[in-house]
């Protein structure tokens, strides 16, 4: 059957949505940070430090969108801003303990979601499936997959 048949686009966006409000309400829950939130912490913490311009980057969004995130980021204690030493034009973004701990309460949630997931499908499907979605990102999005 094809994508058309099985309504692919249509369930697709609404498994997003509500995997991203039942993520947003458990983060919310945990550490009182969003889905995005977290998703830039996560960035800061395995980069150690980075500029803004490359966490919108590798976050995919402009920076303007990423600007209000750091602010609150920022407001909330869980990262922190210091200039480059090598250019003091740009600012650097490194997570905070208060930030790390917060990353830190996320794992049950996420471990609750996960295993939602897990139990949905098969180990030969999920594999099939994560396969198939980084193709389809790798199509309209070449290079970001």
């Amino acid at each position: 059957m094809s994508a058309h048949q099985h309504r692919l686009i249509y369930l697709l966006h609404r498994t997003a949505h509500r995997l991203k409000t039942e993520t947003d309400a458990a983060f919310m829950e945990a550490a009182n940070i969003t889905t995005a939130q977290a998703s830039a912490i996560e960035i800061i913490v395995q980069a150690g430090a980075l500029s803004q311009r490359a966490l919108s980057e590798a976050l995919g969004q402009r920076e303007s969108a990423i600007t209000a995130m750091v602010e609150r980021l920022l407001k909330a204690g869980y990262i922190s801003r210091r200039r480059d030493e090598a250019d003091r034009r740009t600012w650097l973004l490194e997570a905070t303990s208060s930030g790390r701990e917060a990353r830190a309460r996320l794992r049950a949630p996420l471990q609750r979601i996960n295993a939602e997931l897990d139990a949905a499908f098969a180990e030969v499907d999920m594999a099939a499936m994560a396969e198939g979605l980084r193709q389809v990102l790798e199509r309209f999005d070449p290079g970001r997959a």
